[in-house]
């Protein structure tokens, strides 16, 4: 990740690892693996920075590499995509019984292309909570204490 550019990542919250014998890891919030962070520049999913190279949507959906398509992935189908889109895809998804197998791509018709209007990213979260509150929220179990 680089200064000056804008990024959406996956994340997910990891429970303390209390293990008896291992040295005891606090819960946290942690990227979902090694590909969470999507370059996300103008609120467009593909748009900017990844890798240390700057690339547009367009270049990456063109691109003849399979891997920097995203080809087959859940990133690969939203490049191009407003970062509003995103959101409403996410918020309208439901856990997949076998999370390693994707779901079908979503349909062209929900999705828009135009800019999101002001607020919109906020639209996924729960009435009356903020991206800050999310920040600044301390889950109450977060270490192996007794």
């Amino acid at each position: 990740m680089e200064v000056g550019h804008d990024y959406v990542i996956a994340i997910d919250w990891e429970e303390a690892r209390c293990t008896p014998g291992d040295e005891p890891q606090p819960a946290m919030w942690m990227g979902l693996d090694n590909n969470s962070v999507v370059p996300a520049d103008d609120g467009v999913v593909g748009n900017g920075e990844s890798g240390g190279r700057v690339s547009s949507a367009q270049d990456r959906r063109n691109s003849p590499e399979p891997l920097l398509r995203g080809e087959g992935t859940f990133e690969g189908r939203m490049t191009g995509y407003t970062v509003g889109s995103l959101a409403r895809e996410l918020a309208q998804a439901e856990p997949h019984a076998n999370p390693r197998n994707y779901d079908d791509p979503p349909h062209a018709s929900t999705l828009a292309q135009e800019s999101p209007p002001e607020g919109e990213m906020d639209e996924a979260l729960p009435e009356g909570v903020t991206p800050q509150d999310l920040v600044e929220a301390t889950p109450e179990d977060t270490s192996c204490a007794e």
